[in-house]
């Protein structure tokens, strides 16, 4: 599992960073979020594979919940469909025989169905794929497919550049946008997409590689 609760021996509180930089104050309104949350800072009891002992967890990133949005839209036209052609064969006023009763009814099963599964997927993809930014690294997980993903890491000393943008009204009304990390990694970018508070992000990423040069 690539994320999960943190086992007993890592109960420990976490050491955050000597020097009081300033993203920790802008980003202590989200300590300890849920797992569910978009942008959670310093998560408890989260873990992921591959995390090393003294290694921990500044932020577990999400895309924003606003991605919903054209998502929920396609999920009520699919519910409202069934009705309407219902409406729309009454109307007709079609003779349906109990043959024709039961084709419908198998029919709008399978569509149930198929609805339901469309929202499940989305909600999972949207759970699994994460950005972690440890005091190390950063980590991208990414679920093309529902069975497979994608693993990407950069240590924090091979980072070479950091921006930000948020493209569309959207995304400047409920701040969100992409994040681009610079590395001199094998994966030279990282794209954080549609993540909430990009330029937090972007000003953490560049605090802790300032701390990490410092005491490095």
């Amino acid at each position: 599992m690539l994320l999960g609760r943190m086992p007993k021996r890592s109960s420990v509180n976490i050491k955050k960073p000597q020097s009081l930089k300033s993203y920790l104050a802008r980003i202590s309104d989200a300590s300890h979020k849920r797992q569910f949350s978009a942008f959670a800072a310093f998560p408890k009891d989260t873990s992921f594979d591959g995390q090393e002992q003294d290694e921990n967890i500044v932020l577990l990133i999400r895309q924003h919940p606003a991605v919903f949005i054209p998502l929920l839209l396609v999920l009520f036209g699919m519910i409202i469909l069934p009705p309407l052609l219902y409406a729309l064969v009454g109307a007709l006023d079609t003779d349906i025989s109990s043959g024709n009763t039961a084709f419908g009814l198998g029919l709008l099963i399978l569509w149930g169905m198929l609805t339901a599964s469309f929202a499940l997927i989305s909600v999972l993809k949207w759970y699994f794929n994460v950005n972690i930014v440890t005091n190390q690294r950063i980590v991208d997980i990414d679920f093309d497919q529902l069975f497979n993903h994608r693993v990407s890491e950069a240590q924090l000393e091979k980072i070479e550049d950091v921006s930000h943008a948020a493209v569309g009204m959207w995304a400047v009304v409920f701040d969100f946008g992409n994040v681009y990390v610079q590395t001199a990694a094998e994966q030279r970018e990282f794209e954080f997409v549609h993540v909430p508070r990009p330029r937090d992000i972007q000003d953490t990423i560049n605090d802790l590689l300032e701390l990490k040069q410092k005491n490095g």
